[in-house]
C-alpha cells in the first residue's frame, strides 16, 4: 500500500506515526523528505507583528514617496569631487540599479521597496567612507542622514537582518553594471557621461509611478512586500555562475 505523507511532516496517513529518525530509517524513507516544519514553511508564511507592520508601512510609505528626491542625493554624490572615488562609484551603481526597470509585473510599492533600502545602505557607506568630504556632504543632506539609523532599524526588523545584509553585500556586483553601454566608472570620471546619468535620474523621477495619492489605498499589508524581497534573496542564492 502506498504511504501518504501529510503536510505536518510528522504524520503518515493511516495507522503509522513518524516521529523519530529511527522510524524513518525503518520505513526506508530518507530523512531529507521530512524537514522540520519551520524550515519547510520558512518566513513566507509568518505573520508580521502588528506594531512592527504599522511602523514598517509608515516608514516604507514615506521612503517610497521620497525616492525620486532621495535619488538626487546619490546623484550629487556621484558628482562631488570632494568624496572618495570609490564611494562615488558606489553612488553611481546605486543610481543605475534604482533607475533600471525590474520586476515589471509587480506592484510598484513592492517593486521599489528594495530600492529604498539599497539607497539608505548606499548613503550610510557614503557618509562613513567618503573621506574628507564626507562630513560636509552629510551636513548638506542632514535631514535624510538623521533618519538613516531609524529607517534601517525598521527595515531590518521587518525584512530580517539577513535580507538587508544581502542587499548591502551586492555592491561589488552592482559596480560591474553597464547602463546605456556605459560602465560605472565612466559616470564618475567623465563629466559629460555624469551629466547623462543625472538627466536619466530626472527622467526616472518624472516617470516614477508612486505618489502619496496613489500609495494611500495600496499600503495595507507589509508581509507580501517582505515575502517578495525574501524570494528574490533566495533566487539570488540559487544562481549558478555561468562558465567563463
Amino acid at each position: 500500500m502506498p504511504v501518504n505523507v501529510t503536510g505536518n511532516f510528522g504524520t503518515i496517513v493511516g495507522s503509522l506515526h513518524v516521529g523519530t529518525l529511527g522510524t524513518l530509517q525503518a520505513l526506508a524513507l530518507p530523512p531529507v523528505l521530512f524537514p522540520p516544519f519551520e524550515q519547510a514553511v520558512g518566513s513566507l508564511n509568518q505573520t508580521m507583528d502588528k506594531d512592527l507592520e504599522r511602523s514598517f508601512l509608515e516608514t516604507l510609505s514615506r521612503a517610497l514617496i521620497a525616492l525620486p528626491f532621495d535619488l538626487k542625493v546619490l546623484l550629487e554624490a556621484v558628482a562631488d569631487p570632494d568624496l572618495d572615488h570609490a564611494v562615488r562609484e558606489l553612488a553611481a551603481s546605486a543610481v543605475v540599479h534604482i533607475i533600471t526597470p525590474k520586476d515589471g509585473n509587480v506592484e510598484p510599492a513592492t517593486r521599489f521597496a528594495e530600492d529604498v533600502v539599497s539607497l539608505r545602505l548606499a548613503l550610510v557607506r557614503i557618509f562613513n567612507e567618503g573621506g574628507e568630504g564626507a562630513p560636509a556632504f552629510r551636513e548638506r543632506f542632514s535631514e535624510i542622514a538623521s533618519q538613516l539609523d531609524a529607517d534601517l532599524a525598521t527595515f531590518r526588523a521587518a525584512f530580517g537582518a539577513d535580507v538587508v545584509d544581502w542587499l548591502d553585500a551586492r555592491w561589488p556586483s552592482l559596480k560591474k553594471a553597464v547602463y546605456a553601454k556605459k560602465k560605472i566608472p565612466m559616470f564618475v570620471d567623465d563629466e559629460e557621461v555624469g551629466t547623462f546619468l543625472y538627466d536619466e535620474g530626472l527622467r526616472f523621477a518624472t516617470e516614477y509611478p508612486i505618489s502619496e495619492k496613489t500609495l494611500a489605498s495600496r499600503m495595507k499589508q507589509g508581509q507580501p512586500i517582505v515575502d517578495h524581497l525574501t524570494r528574490k534573496r533566495e533566487q539570488d542564492r540559487k544562481k549558478i555562475p555561468s562558465a567563463s
